[in-house]
This record gives C-alpha cells, structure tokens and sequence, in this order.
C-alpha cells in the first residue's frame, strides 16, 4: 500500500495529491459505468476506494495528516 509522503511545501503536496488522484480515478472510470461486468459488491467496493482517494485531497487541504491511499479492489 502506498503512502503519501507529505512535503514541506503545502501548494508542492497538493499538486502532487491531486495529479496522483486524477491519476487513480481516471484509470478506474470504466468500474462505474452501468455496462460494465462487475457486479453491484464489486462496483461499490470500487465507488467506496475512489471516495477514499478524494479523501486524500480534503486532508491535505484540511491540514491533517492524509491517510494513505486506499487500494484498488480486486
């Protein structure tokens, strides 16, 4: 699992954060598109991860520790 190493620099960490995220979400659109295979566990199982990785994003924002980034479903 990877963690987030937050930098000294608030606007560098946040840059960072957001690019990683945009990064995670867009290579995980296809699981909520309606036509896809997976069932409704797996499909939520995914909803619940790209929710954590936005998540990552507030706490920086907010100035807490960000927790780490959760993991892709299998």
């Amino acid at each position: 699992m990877a963690r987030l190493v937050v930098r000294s620099d608030l606007a560098d960490a946040l840059a960072w954060a957001r690019a990683e995220r945009d990064r995670r979400l867009a290579a995980s659109d296809w699981t909520q598109a309606p036509d896809n295979r997976l069932t409704d566990v797996q499909r939520a199982a995914w909803r619940l991860a790209r929710a954590e990785w936005r998540a990552v994003v507030d706490d920086i924002k907010a100035g807490v520790t960000p927790r780490p980034w959760a993991a892709e479903p299998v």
